[in-house]
């Protein structure tokens, strides 16, 4: 499936603690562009020590939960529209200076933000706070190196069967690094078309399935064991055919 490479523009919110009304951010995105890479260039900016959920809110009030894996488009996103964007995670305990902090994501590179004063990233390295403190440096150390266990035991079980925390079964079809975001992924066919993709993701593909039948997940999101594909029970009922 591809989409029209449009901007979109997202209002962003943070919670649980919103920042004060008059700091107001706001991102243009495409519709081409991955989510993880709004969410990671985002996490700094809008002082969140993690970014543990992300939820998109439509001009018709539907929501839809985002999908790192997935693009802009994919979420159904459209060109000329603002959504909301909630993003929730752990807040960093700080005054943030009043005032508009516009975030053109396709357009300001990390390193100009990085010599940017006055954002929040320069309140927290000169203040050694979040992302730059000593405990959230040990704290992702200890994540890379779970990450790195996880790897070690799950990358010679491709081929596998697999169950998501939802309870929904499928086969492990890749295990590695992808080019959508940082980390390591377990690409997996689902039994059933609850899935984002085909195994492709921005042009690159990691493995091949039924549209729709592809996801993408982190290593600690799944199980790997004797999970057959669940029984309807149909095939055994006379009054279906």
């Amino acid at each position: 499936m591809s989409f029209v490479d449009t901007k979109i523009k997202l209002i962003l919110k943070r919670l649980p603690k919103p920042l004060p009304d008059n700091y107001n951010v706001v991102a243009d995105v495409r519709s081409s562009d991955p989510c993880a890479k709004l969410l990671d260039n985002l996490q700094m900016r809008i002082a969140l020590n993690t970014v543990e959920q992300a939820t998109v809110k439509f001009p018709s009030g539907d929501t839809c939960a985002v999908n790192p894996a997935v693009t802009w488009g994919e979420l159904g996103l459209k060109d000329g529209l603002e959504y909301q964007l909630e993003v929730r995670g752990q807040a960093m305990d700080l005054e943030v200076n009043a005032g508009s902090d516009y975030v053109p994501t396709n357009y300001m590179t990390e390193e100009e933000y990085n010599e940017k004063k006055g954002t929040v990233r320069d309140f927290l390295k000169s203040n050694k706070l979040g992302k730059f403190s000593q405990d959230y440096k040990e704290k992702k150390r200890q994540e890379l190196e779970q990450q790195q266990i996880l790897l070690d035991e799950i990358k010679h079980k491709v081929g596998q069967r697999t169950e998501l925390e939802n309870g929904v079964r499928g086969e492990l079809k890749y295990v590695g690094e992808t080019e959508f975001a940082g980390g390591y992924w377990a690409g997996i066919a689902l039994d059933e078309p609850y899935g984002r993709n085909d195994g492709t993701v921005n042009g690159k593909q990691y493995f091949s399935c039924t549209d729709g039948y592809g996801v993408f997940v982190r290593l600690n999101k799944f199980k790997i064991g004797d999970f057959p594909p669940l029984d309807d029970g149909l095939d055994d009922d006379p009054e279906i055919i």
